[in-house]
């Protein structure tokens, strides 16, 4: 087994504030789906099989009823089935944070430039966050705004308290704190749903798009891939709508959702459309590469001479800290090993970095995972359902 699958779990939890107990989920699958018992399950995490047997019983049932948290009143669960409020109730406003009634008021054209310049700097910020990968200062400067906006009134506030929603989704997601992200991202698709309403502006529902992707992949990240395909269906509805080319991140979440799904042969056809997108946007080779390529050296037969050749391209020029290169080199360690040879697994444990920060969320667990997979000693079907599981598993989700 090579060095680097032998980490000190424990310690490198304990370093996270990320205590084992929230490994009750990736327990129960491999008790339940894998067939493995608390003292196999133990011997891979290091840790004693009375402990694995206690946080399995305290856990209860593995199962997750979805959708899960951020449902507001029936109204804005309609959303699911079609882009469009029609008209937004008191009690809708009122969960969202709004004013009770719609106020089409005229702002003065100073109001109107102070509004501008608030949604750059918001817009600015976001960037200037994501850039820097500091997600959680990210989230609080999001939150900051939104204290200062108070209650909108009007179709253009509550467009600003949308993107503020939104923007923390993102932050949400990519910390992989997925319940609080699924909260922030319905509230600010319908609140983009109620500015429409009133504004009738093209912007708010093509916001809404963009939003239900946040929400389909944090939908993915909870192992809800059916979910994921309803929020995108949404999202494809509003493009065909407004005649917008759908881009890229739809089809890879597509793709990620029939990967989860085992329905590999779609799969790739979804990876390969994500990939043509980005190709015809003109975006470069090494994006090209993250955005299906990578997921796809595991379908259907794994080829790690594949996997070598785009974890190369979608690293070039990427430091071993950066979110890109975690990302990719744990799709190359799950490609190798998927195809069950132990040369190639050495080869693929070699390529990892220094682990995950904790601010990068569930890749820090998907480390983890691989790390001790071998330890696990899978094969087979086994194998190939857990390397999918473990790719999409997330501790951090209940934060």
């Amino acid at each position: 087994m090579p060095r680097s699958a032998q980490p000190e779990i424990a310690a490198r939890l304990k370093s996270y504030r990320l205590p084992v107990p929230e490994f009750a989920p990736v327990f129960h699958w491999l008790h339940d789906q894998a067939g493995l018992t608390n003292e196999e399950i133990a011997s891979a995490f290091r840790i004693k099989a009375g402990r694995v047997r206690s946080i399995r019983a305290r856990s209860g049932t593995a199962t997750e009823v979805a959708p899960l948290p951020g449902a507001l009143s029936r109204e804005e669960g309609l959303l699911n089935a079609g882009p469009l409020i029609v008209v937004p109730s008191e009690e809708l406003r009122e969960e969202l944070g709004i004013s009770s009634e719609p106020d089409y008021v005229t702002f003065s054209r100073t109001r109107k430039d102070e509004l501008v310049a608030l949604e750059q700097r918001i817009e600015q910020d976001h960037a200037r966050y994501a850039a820097e990968g500091r997600f959680e200062d990210g989230l609080s400067c999001m939150r900051r705004h939104i204290s200062r906006l108070g209650q909108p009134h009007s179709a253009h506030l509550i467009r600003i308290l949308a993107r503020l929603r939104h923007h923390s989704a993102w932050f949400l997601v990519h910390m992989g704190r997925t319940r609080s992200a699924i909260d922030q991202a319905r509230r600010a698709m319908a609140l983009s749903a109620v500015a429409y309403h009133e504004s009738d502006s093209q912007t708010d529902c093509m916001r809404m798009a963009e939003t239900g992707l946040v929400l389909s992949n944090a939908y993915l990240l909870r192992q809800h891939p059916t979910h994921a395909l309803q929020v995108l269906k949404v999202v494809q509805t509003i493009h065909k709508e407004f005649a917008k080319s759908i881009g890229a991140e739809y089809y890879r979440q597509t793709g990620t959702a029939q990967l989860l799904l085992g329905d590999d042969a779609a799969a790739e056809k979804s990876f390969f459309s994500a990939a043509l997108a980005m190709r015809k946007s003109g975006a470069p080779e090494p994006v090209i590469a993250r955005t299906g390529d990578r997921q796809a050296s595991i379908l259907n037969r794994p080829h790690w001479a594949k996997a070598e050749e785009v974890f190369a391209a979608s690293t070039e020029g990427v430091g071993k800290h950066e979110l890109a290169y975690q990302m990719s080199v744990h799709w190359a360690v799950v490609t190798a090993l998927a195809t069950g040879d132990q040369r190639f697994v050495e080869d693929a444990f070699n390529l990892f970095g220094p682990p995950p920060l904790q601010h990068f969320g569930h890749q820090a667990t998907i480390r983890h995972l691989l790390e001790l997979t071998p330890r696990l000693q899978l094969s087979g079907q086994a194998l190939s359902r857990w390397l999918r599981y473990l790719m999409y598993a997330n501790v951090f989700r209940d934060q």
